[in-house]
């Protein structure tokens, strides 16, 4: 998984805890259902728009991403 320093920042983990980790793995159960939705959508046109997933935190919260 391609993840900056920012992002790291944000979901609370350092580079090695991510390595060898897939976003999808850091999707709730919900937000897993809509990227396997959307997904081909994204493969097609190469971005979503209006799409919001959430993304588990180290520490358990949920942060909410457009």
């Amino acid at each position: 998984m391609r993840i900056n320093a920012t992002e790291l920042a944000w979901l609370g983990y350092e580079r090695a805890e991510i390595i060898g980790r897939k976003l999808f793995d850091l999707l709730t159960h919900p937000s897993q259902e809509v990227f396997r939705k959307n997904f081909p959508i994204l493969k097609e046109r190469g971005e979503l728009r209006d799409v919001e997933i959430e993304l588990v935190r180290k520490d358990g919260t949920v942060l909410t991403c457009w």
